[in-house]
């Protein structure tokens, strides 16, 4: 499902300034802790290294795989850099034990990369067309390092996978690429790793993913990090059995990138801070779409098709959680709540369509701490009565309607005020019985809303 198909058709016309409300000011009425993207504008979350995926050719080991043997070209470099070895069973192990710059071609389908240098070196891994499979391990395990690179080259299509056998070594890796320290994938080519044992990536500590083309396929989780993950314009192609991007103890941040998920449990999880900073993010089936403990979108084109939560912000304790959106175009599609807190929702910018077919507690909103309305436009179409708790500290007006008859798929939803001007015209996305709606300009009125064939008026006092 495209959400470009449903913004084309939303028709919406302003007639007054959409009024705004202060960071803090939300803050005090909600109780919200701050994003931490919020607080620093994400600007520090990516070094000038991590952005530059520029090599010294001459300064480089080039490592040609080809079948059941590996070449290693030192190029006049020191040879303590790495080494090659083949074990009795034919697979073949890069070993590389100091910081520096590697070349990797050709393909092998029984190999392994072993990352295992002092805690200051960085090292950076030139993938250049190479293909690489292990029947019982990791193909690239990080043991130790301070960061390493994963380069994807100019051009270039690399493939990464395991065969879905049990991994035999006790390290306790248990994913195509396994990292015990910083991981930062970038580059401007190709990378598709596919996990049959059970992971695609996994880093202990950062991961980091820029610019490159990455697609994973895995039978558990596609990616998970524990302390971070982030990604910058990055195209993502994630299909998984469980999560899609799963944090485990700390926080998810995105901007300007494409992303695509289709997943089993949640599209992204975080245990802290999840932020959206723009570009394209479709989630075309999942449980959960984002879940996260303090959400904030500030912009892009979203569209995330859920049979529980779309976005859920989500634990209990000192910080309530908190789901902000600022900016961005967001359809939402659930078979349960469409936007979800255990804290408050606040709306201060952006455009939204929501549609859930949930018929008891759950409804398009389901904010237990308040739905605070502060700008941006919002559409709710579901089947659940009054589900949307306003809080009066809003500063945006809305207007509810629901009607006994059940409204089919695909027929128009059309919003009038009393002098016929038309406010808002959109085909309905599932079946629908009651509508929310809020937008800047919004007076004391009547107003009419034509679901099909049914033209009911409310008033706006």
């Amino acid at each position: 499902m495209s959400y470009k198909k449903h913004f084309k058709n939303l028709i919406i016309r302003k007639e007054a300034t959409v009024l705004s409300c202060l960071l803090s000011a939300a803050l005090l009425l909600t109780g919200c802790s701050v994003n931490m993207a919020e607080a620093t504008g994400g600007n520090e979350y990516f070094s000038d290294r991590d952005r530059n995926a520029l090599i010294d050719d001459n300064n480089a080991v080039v490592v040609a795989f080809n079948g059941d043997k590996a070449d290693i070209d030192y190029r006049g470099m020191d040879e303590t850099l790495a080494r090659v070895s083949t074990d009795e069973k034919g697979k073949i192990s890069l070993n590389i034990n100091k910081e520096g710059t590697f070349i990797l071609k050709g393909q092998s389908p029984y190999a392994e990369i072993l990352v295992d240098t002092d805690n200051s070196a960085k090292v950076e891994l030139v993938l250049d067309s190479v293909d690489l499979t292990d029947k019982d391990g990791a193909v690239l395990f990080v043991k130790k390092a301070d960061k390493t690179f994963i380069n994807c080259a100019v051009n270039s299509v690399n493939k990464f996978a395991d065969t879905g056998d049990d991994y035999t070594d006790e390290t306790g890796a248990n994913a195509v690429i396994y990292s015990r320290d910083d991981v930062v994938i970038h580059g401007s080519g190709k990378l598709e790793v596919t996990g049959n044992y059970k992971y695609g990536i996994v880093g202990e500590n950062d991961i980091k993913i820029l610019s490159c083309d990455l697609s994973v396929k895995a039978k558990k989780t596609a990616i998970t990090a524990n302390d971070s993950l982030r990604i910058s314009e990055g195209k993502l192609t994630l299909e998984s059995g469980t999560d899609g991007l799963h944090v485990d103890d700390g926080f998810f941040y995105e901007e300007n990138s494409n992303i695509t998920v289709s997943c089993e449990d949640d599209a992204v999880h975080a245990t802290t801070d999840l932020t959206i900073g723009g570009g394209e993010l479709n989630i075309t089936g999942c449980r959960e779409g984002l879940e996260g403990h303090n959400i904030l979108i500030n912009g892009g084109d979203i569209m995330i098709n859920a049979i529980d939560d779309t976005i859920n912000a989500y634990g209990e304790g000192d910080e309530p959680p908190c789901l902000t959106v600022k900016d961005g175009n967001l359809t939402l599609v659930s078979e349960g709540d469409c936007l979800d807190s255990n804290g408050a929702v606040i709306i201060d910018g952006g455009n939204l369509i929501l549609s859930s077919s949930a018929m008891d507690d759950d409804g398009t909103i389901d904010a237990v701490g308040g739905l605070i309305l502060n700008g941006g436009t919002l559409v709710a179409m579901g089947k659940s009565k009054g589900s949307e708790v306003v809080s009066d500290s809003s500063r945006q007006n809305f207007i509810y309607a629901d009607t006994e008859q059940v409204i089919p798929a695909e027929s128009k939803l059309r919003i009038t005020d009393g002098s016929s001007n038309e406010l808002l015209s959109i085909n309905a996305i599932k079946d629908y019985s009651s509508v929310f709606f809020t937008t800047g300009g919004l007076k004391k009125g009547t107003y009419h809303v034509i679901m099909g064939e049914n033209d009911v008026t409310t008033d706006l006092k």
